[in-house]
Parts: structure tokens; C-alpha cells; sequence
């Protein structure tokens, strides 16, 4: 949660599902100074996940006797603005704000659509506009600012769509590459499925701190992983093959021993692969005789099965007299044979042979 010392009591945090994000503190070595009443934190920011944006009040918060604005700026963009107010009258002794999303105007109606991160996408080329004027356009990119004021509130005024901006496709521009330079950005907001806005009402207010003098300013830049690493943000973490095994979590040597036993995998399956590749191309000694050797076992081993399918021999007992005098027949059957050298086949032959004594 980002809090600011000269106000305790005070928390705002960037949340998802209510949850809040973990934040993460200025570099050390960074030229930003934070004042008495700003604060500024890093979040990281997962596309296609809405946003919301939370505001705590403790009893300790010195202006809880005050109507209270809070805006909310995502990108730098009007249309991803937000401000809701609080009157004094609901806060007792602390109090809480949650904005989710822009309201903005369809037709004769007001819709809200939540806010989300998204992927940033950009566009290369010339452009006309200068780089310097780009760069002011898209300054904000990657941020979300949250002001508060201290308001006096008014009488009661009916919502007004034509005073909001209107829900149009130019939402999802992409952002010239110009325009990012020096920075480290692949994330940007964009907007939610639209719901009808119920609200009719809202309160008019004047301000008692001005304008552009907030009492409070939170901004959170919201990066990937990647992008907090590319700016010192988070130190890149050191491989587990680097680290001290004492100092790894059970989960980390559990990760540390499947990656030896895949790498060993690996090293076995390109042995094998240079081995195989060697023998096919002749590259080993001693190979090339013996694929010569195992081709000439097959042939002969090819040539024995069909030399012992020639000699198989059928023999048939058929009784030809009334006292038992047996005729023995045998029939010897060729099969086609190749010859070394010739393309013919050997000849079909049959010899019977007939038993006709009493022996």
C-alpha cells in the first residue's frame, strides 16, 4: 500500500480481484525526489486483467471532517479519467472509495466499463507530428495517478452525458515507437465490457484546495515483469545453477534437479545423434567394413530361407491293396530360385516311389 507520511491514516492501493498488488519502492540511485505529499510505486501489471483502485481512511486522517474528491488519471487520458467525491456527512470515523472503471457517454445514456491492463502496441514509420510533441501525448503512458482534494459540496445536480467523453473505437490507438523513447513499456490500459451507468444524480462542489494543488498525489506505474527488470526495478534473479544449495527452498532444488536431469537428457540425445550421423556418413573407422559385414549376413541369411523352402519335402501313405500293401509316395517340390548370374528358375520335378512287397 502506498501511504504518505505527512498524512497517516491515509492508504491507497491498486487492486485486483481486491486484492492489492505488491508494490515495489524507487530505485536507490533514481533523480526522483518524493515530497511530504506524494508517493510513487511500481506494480506489475498482467494483460487482459481489470483494475481497481482502493482508498482507506483511518480515524488518525486529519481531513476525514472534509468533503473529499478523489481523481483518478490512468495513461494521461481524459477518457480513462475518473473523480467521485465523498461528503463529509457519510464519514464517520474512517472511510473507504473504491473506483473501478471511466464513465463515459453512449447516445442519451451514461455506461461504465471497468479499467484493465492490456498490451502495448506500437507503430513504427515517420510521423508528422514532432517527437517532441509525441512524447508530451503519451507522457503518461504507464501510469495511474490518483489526486485527492478537499472539496466544499453543493447542491444536488443531475448527470449530464454530454459532459462526458464519448465511448469511441479511438480508445484502442496504438502508440508511435517515438514516443517511447528511453522508456521500457509493453503495457497500457484500456477498457472493460460496458454496463449501463444506474446513477442520475451527483453533488456540484467547489474546491478548497485548488485545483491543481492537490493535498495528496499516488501514482503507481504499472509494468511487466520484464519491463521492471529492463529499469532496475527488481533485480534480475540469479539462476538456481548459480546459487548456494543451502540458501534453495525445497521447491527451488526440486526445479535445480529436474533441469540437471533434463540437460543430461539433452547431452545423451546429441551423443547419440553425432554417433549415428557419423556411422551413416562412414565417419568412424571401422564402420564402413562393418555395414559391408552386416549386409552380406543378411543376404546369406536371405538366401538360406528360401534354399531351405526348396528342400522341404511332402510325403503321403495311400493304401493300395485289400491286405495292407502300401504305396508310398513323395513328391518333391521346387521353388523358384534365383541364380547367381541368371535370371531363370529351376525345374519342377517329381518323383513317386510304390512299395509293393510284403516287407
Amino acid at each position: 500500500m502506498a501511504i504518505i507520511p505527512r498524512f497517516p491514516g491515509l492508504e491507497v492501493t491498486v487492486t485486483v480481484d481486491g486484492n492489492p498488488l505488491h508494490e515495489y519502492d524507487l530505485p536507490d540511485d533514481t533523480d526522483e525526489i518524493e515530497s511530504d505529499a506524494s508517493a510513487i510505486r511500481y506494480i506489475e501489471a498482467q494483460p487482459g486483467v481489470e483494475f481497481a483502485v482502493h482508498i482507506k481512511s483511518d480515524p488518525v486522517f486529519e481531513y476525514n471532517d472534509n468533503d473529499t474528491c478523489v481523481k483518478v488519471i490512468v495513461d494521461g487520458k481524459d477518457y480513462l479519467t475518473r473523480a467521485k467525491a465523498k461528503s463529509k456527512a457519510t464519514i464517520t470515523d474512517s472511510w473507504t472509495m473504491t473506483l473501478t472503471g471511466s464513465l463515459l457517454a453512449s447516445g442519451k445514456n451514461l455506461i461504465e466499463r471497468n479499467w484493465m491492463f492490456s498490451t502495448l502496441k506500437t507503430v513504427g514509420g515517420p510521423m508528422k507530428e514532432p517527437e517532441s510533441d509525441l512524447r508530451d501525448r503519451f507522457n503518461g503512458l504507464g501510469q495511474i495517478i490518483v489526486v485527492m482534494h478537499r472539496v466544499t459540496f453543493g447542491q444536488k445536480v443531475e448527470l449530464d452525458p454530454k459532459k462526458f467523453k464519448h465511448n469511441t473505437s479511438a480508445m484502442s490507438e496504438k502508440v508511435p515507437e517515438k514516443a517511447l523513447k528511453g522508456r521500457a513499456l509493453s503495457r497500457k490500459a484500456g477498457l472493460g465490457a460496458a454496463r449501463l451507468f444506474k446513477e442520475t444524480h451527483s453533488h456540484d462542489y467547489t474546491w478548497i484546495d485548488a485545483e491543481n494543488e492537490p493535498y495528496a498525489t499516488f501514482t503507481f506505474r504499472y509494468r511487466s515483469m520484464d519491463d521492471l527488470y529492463a529499469e532496475i526495478i527488481i533485480p534480475r534473479p540469479i539462476p538456481l545453477e548459480q546459487r548456494d544449495v543451502a540458501t534453495l527452498t525445497i521447491e527451488e532444488l526440486n526445479e535445480l534437479l529436474k533441469r540437471q536431469e533434463a540437460g543430461l537428457e539433452r547431452q545423451e540425445l546429441q551423443r547419440r545423434v553425432e554417433e549415428n550421423r557419423k556411422i551413416l556418413s562412414g565417419g568412424i573407422d571401422g564402420r564402413k567394413e562393418g555395414k559391408m559385414e552386416v549386409k552380406k549376413e543378411l543376404k546369406l541369411e536371405h538366401e538360406s530361407d528360401f534354399t531351405r523352402a526348396a528342400n522341404r519335402c511332402r510325403t503321403q501313405t495311400i493304401d493300395l491293396s485289400e491286405d495292407g500293401l502300401k504305396k508310398e509316395l513323395r513328391r518333391e517340390r521346387d521353388f523358384p530360385l534365383k541364380q547367381h548370374g541368371n535370371a531363370g528358375t529351376s525345374k519342377r520335378r517329381r518323383i513317386e516311389t510304390v512299395d509293393l512287397t510284403d516287407d
